[in-house]
C-alpha cells in the first residue's frame, strides 16, 4: 500500500481557464480534492486554503465537499437544473449548504438562466413611450 497523499506531499495545483476565453475581469480556476480524506486522500482543508491564498493569492474560494460519488452528485445537479424530478436519493443525505445549492439550482433552472441575466444585468431604461393622463369627470 502507498503511503497517503496529503497537503505536504502533493500540493494543491490550480489550472486556469484562458483570459481571452472569459472576457472577465478576475480569473477563473479549478483545483482537485482540497481537505479531501478518504481512499489515499489525507489532506489539511486549512494548509489547502493557505496554499491558495498565499500561492495563488485567491480572493474568492468556493467549495462544496459532499461524501458521494461525483456521478451522483453530477446527476442530481443536472435533474435539478432541468426540473425534471429525477434523483438518485442522495438529497436528503447532503450537507445544508448542498441542499441550498440544489435548491438555488433548481430555481435557476426553473425561471431560466436568460431570465435571471436579464433581471440583473442593467437597471431598466425609461420608456421610449408615455401614456397621456386625463381626469374623467362622471356624472
Amino acid at each position: 500500500m502507498s503511503a497517503p497523499r496529503t497537503s505536504a506531499t502533493d500540493p494543491l495545483r490550480v489550472d486556469f481557464v484562458a483570459a481571452d476565453v472569459l472576457r472577465l475581469q478576475g480569473r477563473l480556476g479549478m483545483t482537485f480534492a482540497p481537505g479531501k480524506h478518504g481512499g489515499p486522500w489525507r489532506r489539511d482543508l486549512d494548509a489547502d486554503v493557505a496554499r491558495l491564498r498565499d500561492h495563488y493569492r485567491t480572493d474568492l474560494l468556493l467549495c462544496l465537499v459532499e461524501d458521494h460519488p461525483f456521478d451522483r452528485l453530477l446527476f442530481e445537479t443536472v435533474s435539478a437544473f432541468a426540473t425534471v424530478g429525477l434523483s438518485t436519493g442522495i438529497t436528503p443525505s447532503l450537507s445544508v449548504p448542498g441542499k441550498l445549492l440544489v435548491t438555488l439550482t433548481m430555481l435557476i433552472g426553473r425561471v431560466g438562466p436568460l431570465t435571471l441575466a436579464v433581471a440583473f444585468a442593467s437597471p431598466g431604461r425609461p420608456a421610449a413611450v408615455t401614456l397621456p393622463e386625463e381626469r374623467v369627470l362622471i356624472g
